[in-house]
């Protein structure tokens, strides 16, 4: 196993992002691993930041906690808001603790 797919074994949550129109279906729609929260919202930022047309942002984002087997999901048109709010519901939703 490449230590690539050796560090994404390791981690706990999975994002997914995709257009309603044009999946890939599993886990060809992955587009980050990660662990803690505050990796998800640097992502979440640079994603934005990067961005120069609206059609850069996925329509659909979900977020698999690989440990509970919680989804999650939220509507990129407001990937601005659920990376103000939305990450805080969604940590207790999944009951995070640090």
């Amino acid at each position: 196993m490449t230590d690539q797919k050796n560090e994404q074994v390791r981690k706990r949550f999975i994002l997914f992002g995709f257009w309603h129109f044009y999946p890939s279906g599993g886990m060809a729609d992955a587009i980050l691993h990660f662990s803690t929260p505050k990796e998800l919202k640097e992502f979440l930022v640079k994603a934005l930041n990067e961005a120069r047309y609206k059609n850069d942002i996925y329509d659909t984002y979900q977020i698999l906690d690989t440990v509970s087997g919680i989804i999650t999901s939220f509507d990129g048109r407001n990937i601005s808001e659920f990376k103000e709010s939305g990450i805080k519901r969604w940590m207790e939703d999944i009951h995070y603790e640090s």
